[in-house]
């Protein structure tokens, strides 16, 4: 059951990557288009801080793909398919 757990925690923290990868992306296309930082801010909700660095840098710098990279081994290996607890797809 601990492991489920575990695989419950890693399914959200991909889709929080995946959410938050999303928005720098948003940004980063709306800051191409001329869009102010500030207004790139509000309308994706990042702080005003990272779409800085977003304008500054191009690409998002902060992007950390560890809890990914876990997600595919876990299915490379078989391990999450044994685990009947976790919901591949929804909650």
């Amino acid at each position: 059951m601990k492991e489920a757990v575990t695989y419950q925690t890693l399914l959200q923290e991909v889709r929080d990557q995946g959410i938050q990868q999303g928005l720098s992306t948003v940004a980063l296309n709306l800051l191409h288009e001329g869009v102010e930082i500030a207004q790139v801010a509000k309308l994706t909700g990042l702080p005003t801080e990272q779409v800085q660095r977003l304008s500054e840098t191009g690409t998002d710098e902060s992007a950390h793909d560890e809890p990914l990279v876990n997600f595919i081994g876990a299915v490379s290996h078989g391990s999450l398919a044994q685990q009947p607890d976790v919901e591949l797809y929804g909650d």
